[in-house]
Protein backbone atom coordinates (compact mmCIF):
# COMPACT_ATOMS: atom_id res chain seq x y z
CA UNK A 1 0.00 0.00 0.00
CA UNK A 2 1.25 3.43 -0.91
CA UNK A 3 1.57 5.53 2.23
CA UNK A 4 3.08 8.84 1.09
CA UNK A 5 3.89 11.03 -1.92
CA UNK A 6 7.41 9.63 -2.24
CA UNK A 7 6.10 6.07 -2.58
CA UNK A 8 3.42 7.33 -4.95
CA UNK A 9 6.01 8.84 -7.31
CA UNK A 10 8.20 5.73 -7.16
CA UNK A 11 5.19 3.50 -7.92
CA UNK A 12 4.22 5.64 -10.91
CA UNK A 13 7.77 5.45 -12.25
CA UNK A 14 7.90 1.68 -11.79
CA UNK A 15 4.53 1.32 -13.51
CA UNK A 16 5.80 3.22 -16.56
CA UNK A 17 8.95 1.06 -16.65
CA UNK A 18 6.95 -2.18 -16.51
CA UNK A 19 4.53 -1.02 -19.20
CA UNK A 20 7.48 -0.12 -21.42
CA UNK A 21 9.11 -3.50 -20.73
CA UNK A 22 5.86 -5.25 -21.64
CA UNK A 23 5.93 -3.65 -25.08
CA UNK A 24 9.49 -4.88 -25.71
CA UNK A 25 8.65 -8.56 -25.30
CA UNK A 26 9.15 -10.36 -28.58
CA UNK A 27 6.92 -13.46 -28.80
CA UNK A 28 9.07 -14.75 -31.66
CA UNK A 29 12.31 -14.59 -29.68
CA UNK A 30 14.51 -17.61 -30.44
CA UNK A 31 16.26 -17.24 -27.06
CA UNK A 32 13.16 -17.95 -24.98
CA UNK A 33 10.70 -20.81 -24.89
CA UNK A 34 7.04 -19.94 -25.47
CA UNK A 35 6.20 -20.83 -21.85
CA UNK A 36 8.84 -18.43 -20.60
CA UNK A 37 7.42 -15.63 -22.72
CA UNK A 38 3.88 -16.36 -21.54
CA UNK A 39 5.00 -16.53 -17.91
CA UNK A 40 6.96 -13.30 -18.19
CA UNK A 41 4.04 -11.52 -19.88
CA UNK A 42 1.56 -12.77 -17.28
CA UNK A 43 3.84 -11.73 -14.45
CA UNK A 44 4.27 -8.24 -15.86
CA UNK A 45 0.53 -7.87 -16.44
CA UNK A 46 -0.26 -8.98 -12.89
CA UNK A 47 2.28 -6.56 -11.40
CA UNK A 48 0.99 -3.73 -13.58
CA UNK A 49 -2.60 -4.37 -12.46
CA UNK A 50 -1.51 -4.44 -8.83
CA UNK A 51 0.42 -1.16 -9.11
CA UNK A 52 -2.51 0.51 -10.89
CA UNK A 53 -4.81 -0.64 -8.08
CA UNK A 54 -2.49 0.75 -5.42
CA UNK A 55 -2.19 4.07 -7.27
CA UNK A 56 -5.96 4.28 -7.60
CA UNK A 57 -6.47 3.57 -3.89
CA UNK A 58 -3.92 6.21 -2.91
CA UNK A 59 -5.51 8.79 -5.22
CA UNK A 60 -8.92 8.10 -3.68
CA UNK A 61 -7.49 8.54 -0.18
CA UNK A 62 -5.92 11.86 -1.17
CA UNK A 63 -9.16 13.32 -2.53
CA UNK A 64 -10.70 15.83 -0.15
CA UNK A 65 -13.81 14.64 1.56
CA UNK A 66 -16.76 16.87 2.19
CA UNK A 67 -18.26 16.65 5.65
CA UNK A 68 -21.78 15.36 5.76
CA UNK A 69 -24.21 13.17 7.51
CA UNK A 70 -24.00 9.44 7.37
CA UNK A 71 -26.84 7.84 5.53
CA UNK A 72 -28.58 4.73 6.68
CA UNK A 73 -31.04 3.56 9.24
CA UNK A 74 -30.70 3.02 12.95
CA UNK A 75 -32.56 0.05 14.25
CA UNK A 76 -35.33 0.44 16.80
CA UNK A 77 -33.25 -1.46 19.37
CA UNK A 78 -31.05 1.60 19.68
CA UNK A 79 -33.94 3.63 21.09
CA UNK A 80 -35.46 0.99 23.34
CA UNK A 81 -34.94 1.58 27.05
CA UNK A 82 -32.59 -0.77 28.85
CA UNK A 83 -34.06 -3.18 31.36
CA UNK A 84 -33.66 -2.07 34.99
CA UNK A 85 -31.05 -4.81 35.64
CA UNK A 86 -28.77 -3.48 32.89
CA UNK A 87 -29.19 0.10 34.08
CA UNK A 88 -28.08 -0.89 37.56
CA UNK A 89 -25.10 -2.74 36.10
CA UNK A 90 -23.91 0.43 34.34
CA UNK A 91 -24.38 2.68 37.40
Amino acid sequence: MIQNEHQYRITQTKLRELEKELTTINPQSPNMHTRQIVGWTNSLNMTIRQLKQEISEYQQLKQPRSPGLLTGEIGNAFFEPLPEEELQQWE
